[in-house]
């Protein structure tokens, strides 16, 4: 976990767009799924400022789109 912020961010990008997409063997997660999926290895495998960050942003923009804003 000694990776760059830039990294990381590269890393947790790829990782929430692999779960919410669907592969042969198995469906895609909810965003929501996915989020959680993240989270639970913030840590370990992520810095949890980092995974913090993210679901800060991806909430954000689904606040956005539920209130009629632009995303």
């Amino acid at each position: 976990m000694n990776d760059s912020i830039e990294s990381q961010v590269a890393g947790l990008v790829d990782a929430y767009l692999t779960l919410t997409t669907a592969r042969d063997d198995r469906p895609a997660l909810t965003s929501d799924e996915a989020l959680w999926a993240i989270w639970r290895a913030a840590g370990e495998r992520y810095k949890a400022e980092v995974v913090d960050a993210l679901i800060e942003v991806i909430g954000g923009r689904r606040a956005q789109s539920a209130e009629g804003l632009p995303s």
